[in-house]
């Protein structure tokens, strides 16, 4: 696993958040070294909030982001059993 990964950090817009005990963040953006256009990563952002939205389960917008590079990703805090969200981020 990447090293700057244990340095990432997240934060909401939300200014009182009641976070369940464990949950899953999940986002849109290419994790397999592949370089993809912010259009792209808007349309796929938006099929996952789609997808995630019609389970009806808890669901907030987070980012998590390096205070070292400044780089971000926009992702979804959710709830859901770990087998599905691992297939979920998958996709």
């Amino acid at each position: 696993m990447n090293p700057e990964y244990f340095e990432t950090r997240f934060r909401t817009k939300e200014l009182q958040v009641d976070f369940p005990e464990e949950f899953f963040i999940i986002t849109a953006f290419p994790t397999t070294g592949e370089k993809w256009s912010s259009e792209q990563i808007r349309e796929a952002d938006q099929r996952l909030y789609e997808e995630l939205k019609a389970r009806k389960n808890w669901l907030i917008r987070i980012e998590g982001y390096s205070p070292t590079t400044g780089h971000a990703e926009a992702g979804w805090g959710t709830l859901m059993e770990m087998d599905e969200a691992c297939e979920t981020g998958m996709r």
